[in-house]
C-alpha cells in the first residue's frame, strides 16, 4: 500500500517571518543611525576647521601685506575716528575640498584703527567667509594687531 505524503501546513509562517523581519530592523536601526550620525557631526566640525584654518591663513597673508607694503599700512592707520572700515583687497572666491565635495567660498577682508594714541594703533582685521549661493550665513574672524610705530 503506498503513503501519500500530506505537507503540514503552516499559514502563520510568512506573518512570522514579517514580524521577526520588523523586530530585527527597529532593533538595528539604532546601530546603524548613531555612527552615522557621529560621522555627520564629525564632518561638519572638520568643515568648521577648515574655514577657520582658512581665515588663520588669510590674516598671516593680510599681516605679511601690512609689513610689507606701507601704502596699505598707512591707510589703515590714517583712518579718521575710531572704527573706519577700510576694504583692505578685492573679494577672493577661494575653492574648499572636503573629501568628494568641494564648497566656493567668498573671503572679504576689512580692517579699521580701533585705538589711537601717540604712536600706538590697534588695528583690527575683520574677514569674512561665506559660501558663494546666499542661502548659509557668513562667518566672521576678527583678529587684533597691536602696532608702535617709530619716529624717524
Amino acid at each position: 500500500m503506498m503513503k501519500l505524503l500530506i505537507s503540514k501546513k503552516h499559514p502563520f509562517l510568512l506573518l512570522e517571518l514579517l514580524v521577526a523581519l520588523f523586530l530585527l530592523s527597529t532593533m538595528i536601526l539604532p546601530f546603524a543611525y548613531l555612527p552615522i550620525r557621529a560621522l555627520h557631526k564629525e564632518y561638519i566640525s572638520l568643515q568648521e576647521m577648515q574655514v577657520r584654518r582658512l581665515a588663520d591663513l588669510q590674516f598671516s597673508v593680510i599681516k605679511k601685506d601690512l609689513y610689507s607694503q606701507e601704502k596699505k599700512f598707512l591707510a589703515v592707520l590714517s583712518a579718521k575716528g575710531p572704527k573706519k572700515k577700510i576694504e583692505l583687497s578685492e573679494p577672493k572666491p577661494f575653492i574648499l575640498k572636503l573629501g568628494s565635495s568641494f564648497k566656493k567660498l567668498i573671503i572679504k577682508e576689512y580692517g579699521y584703527t580701533h585705538l589711537q594714541e601717540d604712536n600706538h594703533y590697534l588695528i583690527r582685521i575683520l574677514i569674512e567667509i561665506y559660501p558663494e549661493n546666499a542661502k548659509t550665513k557668513k562667518r566672521y574672524f576678527i583678529y587684533q594687531l597691536f602696532i608702535k610705530t617709530h619716529n624717524i
